[in-house]
């Protein structure tokens, strides 16, 4: 499985093009099953959730397992994989990503990425200081994401 380090800014083009970091590139290539990222709006914050092909796909195999998911987060899970894109790596380690995206997440001229263990997020630089300018709330639910492997499937520490 791919692990996601780091921070990474890099430009983001008028077409929507945005070269993924090369670390992050690297572990994707590794899996071999897709040359691309899947992407997804964080539901949370002004950001994309990001991730490999092989973590969608094990997301996707949790579902059939009625044991792994309740009713109202196997919902989250089919939304967020129905609402994701595939991104291909062009033969400069881009993706284009879509500009409704682009928009929602007011990601233009530059893209911060930030590694967060088996997943990663593409925001604007600005919004991701505001967002860590913010308490953190305890209280309030995490919100669906591509982090949404069950318990029962992640790997054992």
């Amino acid at each position: 499985m791919a692990t996601f380090v780091g921070r990474f800014e890099n430009k983001v083009d008028a077409k929507g093009r945005m070269s993924v970091p090369s670390r992050f590139r690297a572990e994707i290539e590794r899996q071999k099953d897709y040359r691309g990222i899947v992407v997804a709006r964080s539901a949370d914050a002004g950001a994309l959730d990001a991730c490999d092909y092989l973590r969608i796909t094990e997301v996707s195999a949790a579902l059939d397992d009625p044991e792994l998911y309740n009713p109202k987060d196997r919902f989250e899970a089919e939304n967020v994989i129905s609402t994701s894109s595939l991104l291909p790596f062009d033969e400069n380690g881009r993706v284009l990503v879509p500009q409704d995206l682009l928009a929602a997440t007011a990601i233009a001229g530059s893209a911060l990425f930030i590694g967060v263990g088996p997943t990663f997020q593409i925001w604007n630089p600005r919004a991701r200081a505001d967002f860590e300018a913010t308490p953190f709330d305890p209280s309030k639910p995490a919100p669906p994401s591509l982090r949404l492997l069950p318990k029962a499937r992640r790997p054992s520490a």
